[in-house]
């Protein structure tokens, strides 16, 4: 991704400030070393059992999902934040959960749990891996 592909959320810290010019210097994000996504899954306004149907397909998918549940207010859209410099990861989280509309955004943090955050919004039902019975699968 180059300079021109990353649109910040927000600016990041000012301790941060060197390695966010860095990415854009060089076009590039420091994927992580063990080459695992870990990701967290927040229900924004889509109905119960939301997140953790998310969570399955994202696990199923290989990410690691260390975290899922309802998020502290309610969103309409759905979408993936980077925290760490890798927007494929936020862009490939979408696209496994069939959400081709979803926006991906970047924003850094000092010490992130995890390297991307999903949102899972009122408009869950255009996700094609999510539409259809969310609370379905929570046996399995």
């Amino acid at each position: 991704v180059g300079p021109g592909g990353v649109r910040a959320a927000r600016w990041p810290a000012p301790e941060l400030a060197p390695a966010f010019a860095a990415y854009l210097v060089q076009g590039r994000a420091s994927a992580d070393k063990r080459g695992v996504v870990t990701v967290e899954v927040l229900n924004a306004g889509g109905p119960p059992g939301v997140a953790l149907k998310a969570t399955k397909v994202l696990r199923w998918a290989g990410f690691d999902v260390v975290h899922f549940g309802n998020a502290a207010a309610p969103e309409a859209a759905t979408s993936a934040t980077d925290r760490v410099g890798h927007p494929e990861a936020a862009r490939a989280a979408l696209a496994a959960l069939g959400c081709p509309k979803a926006e991906s955004l970047t924003a850094f943090e000092p010490s992130p749990l995890t390297m991307t955050s999903v949102t899972v919004g009122g408009d869950y039902a255009s996700c094609s891996r999510l539409s259809g019975g969310a609370a379905a699968d929570e046996g399995d």
